[in-house]
């Protein structure tokens, strides 16, 4: 299995994350304290993304499925 890092600027407004995750489809959204975006950003893109939310640098986060949030 290969993957393609997508790195997005977290300031962009959650509708042109949205549109990138789409675009570009995406399976994985993770970030470091990016929640709140995270979660906007999906649910613009209509894609049932996991989102991996990294809480502290060793790793360690939560993952949600979009019908979880």
């Amino acid at each position: 299995m290969g993957a393609v890092l997508n790195a997005n600027n977290v300031r962009l407004d959650a509708a042109t994350l949205g549109f990138i995750l789409e675009h570009g489809e995406a399976k994985v959204c993770c970030g470091y304290r990016v929640l709140r975006v995270a979660r906007e950003a999906v649910s613009h893109s209509g894609r049932d993304l996991l989102i991996v939310d990294i809480e502290d640098p060793e790793g360690r986060g939560r993952m949600y499925r979009r019908a979880d949030l």
